[in-house]
């Protein structure tokens, strides 16, 4: 595999006219009644440094760029299995496939997916043992990179099952910045078939990432887990096939949907400079829990519900809900029914996968999805030549990053530029406790991170 990563030349954007010419009109009369000088005022800035005008027009020769894996189909419901009582976590598996999910997701005690909940590994095998495994797809995230325990666990489950790895649906979400080839070589030895490492965006969004940094993170994760199922023993090509790229899902519609439809574009560029047959590859999405609140928790469905849409929309694979009441504890059945219920809504009544990239074309999508995956590949490229993402976390520059990233969204919200409702805007004086299960949760970091924390507490004045 090619490890010196360059990009090709630049690509060739399909947006050549931000306005067209009922566009000029419009720019004109905006100008005869704000001055020339007051147009840039109507132009919006991220907090990534990209600009987002006013007016768009018509993308032209744009062609869709968001493909799942799997073409047309839907995407894959994904419920998580994060409760820390054997027998409850069971019973949630066998409801949420009676009830529409195509694939469970077990986060164990530990892990980053867990937000701090989860059985310990010891325990995996009891809620395990009433499903099929060689029928239902379960994907399991291992407290740390190294997932021996997990594996242990696992396979054990399987011996008493009498179910060989290879004709099991088990996979397994090694970080894939953390992965290591005794790991790999396990669990390839054992013989499971399906993916081994995810380079997941979820530590980095949830620690304050913003979509550019989530990008390169995962691409620089990406590539690290590529070069180490290499030293394994598999060839560039069939790593792919067991690598994962995630990505958080949030509010913000338009630069969630632009991430996703960006990263595979990038991906394709990493395929290429490593003569990767396909540049096909599995995109995950899972709903940010940076944005979920304590206060007016109802107002989170709605958070997720846009969340949902932008990532059905910019083509994710499949899509992993958090429910509403994470923030405040373990979710009950009825926040866990709200997860799943949303994406079935917007799978079958509202067909958002009945189209193929539906944003192709729009010239706000267009610009928006060129100009983040320039961006998220440059940051990329620094970061692979600072020694990848490994290296700068061990020299603390990516956590200043993601600090002074936190800083400014924070106080965009507190000066009023940004809002969360239900807690700088328009909070419920009626405020009622959301309704959680009774379990212990282990510190973590991601909550001190929760962009309506401090506001919350009334640590800064909104």
């Amino acid at each position: 595999m090619a490890t010196g990563l360059q990009p090709r030349a630049r690509r060739e954007r399909c947006v050549t006219s931000y306005l067209d010419s009922a566009g000029d009109e419009w720019r004109r009369r905006v100008a005869r009644v704000l001055g020339d000088e007051a147009f840039d005022a109507l132009r919006s800035p991220t907090i990534e440094g990209l600009i987002l005008e006013p007016l768009y027009g018509k993308a032209a020769e744009a062609r869709p760029r968001a493909f799942r894996q799997a073409g047309a189909a839907p995407w894959q419901i994904v419920q998580r299995i994060d409760d820390t009582d054997p027998a409850r976590a069971g019973a949630q598996a066998a409801e949420d496939i009676a009830e529409g999910a195509n694939v469970l997701r077990l986060c164990l005690a530990g892990s980053d997916a867990a937000f701090g909940f989860g059985l310990p590994a010891s325990q995996a095998a009891d809620a395990l043992a009433g499903l099929e495994l060689d029928r239902q797809p379960v994907e399991i995230c291992s407290a740390n990179g190294y997932g021996q325990d997990a594996a242990e666990a696992v396979l054990a489950c399987l011996d008493a099952a009498r179910l060989p790895p290879s004709l099991s649906k088990v996979s397994f979400r090694l970080d894939a910045s953390m992965v290591h080839v005794p790991m790999v070589a396990r669990l390839l030895e054992a013989g499971f078939q399906g993916p081994l490492a995810c380079a997941s965006g979820r530590a980095h969004h949830n620690a304050g990432a913003d979509a550019v940094q989530e990008i390169a993170a995962v691409l620089s994760s990406a590539v690290a887990a590529l070069r180490t199922m290499e030293q394994a023993g598999l060839p560039a090509d069939r790593a792919a096939e067991r690598l994962t790229l995630e990505l958080c899902a949030d509010a913000d519609v338009f630069m969630t949907l632009a991430k996703f439809r960006a990263v595979r574009l990038l991906w394709a560029e990493i395929a290429s400079a490593c003569r990767l047959p396909s540049a096909s590859i599995r995109v995950d999405a899972e709903t940010s829990f940076r944005m979920l609140t304590r206060q007016d928790v109802a107002t989170n469905m709605l958070r997720n519900t846009l969340a949902v849409f932008a990532a059905a929309v910019g083509g994710a694979d499949t899509v992993c809900v958090l429910p509403h009441t994470l923030a405040s504890g373990l979710p009950d059945a009825f926040a866990r029914r709200m997860a799943r219920n949303l994406q079935i809504i917007l799978m079958d009544e509202s067909h958002l996968a009945s189209v193929a990239d539906p944003a192709a074309g729009a010239g706000a999508f267009e610009k928006l999805t060129d100009d983040l995956a320039e961006a998220g590949w440059q940051a990329f490229q620094r970061l692979e030549a600072a020694g990848g993402l490994a290296a700068a976390g061990e020299d603390g520059s990516w956590a200043a990053a993601l600090a002074r990233t936190r800083q400014h969204r924070a106080a965009a919200i507190a000066d009023g530029r940004a809002a969360i409702l239900g807690v700088t805007h328009y909070p419920d004086a009626r405020e009622r406790p959301s309704a959680t299960l009774a379990s212990r949760r282990s510190a973590f970091a991601f909550d001190a991170f929760r962009d309506a924390a401090a506001f919350e507490a009334g640590e800064t004045a909104a």
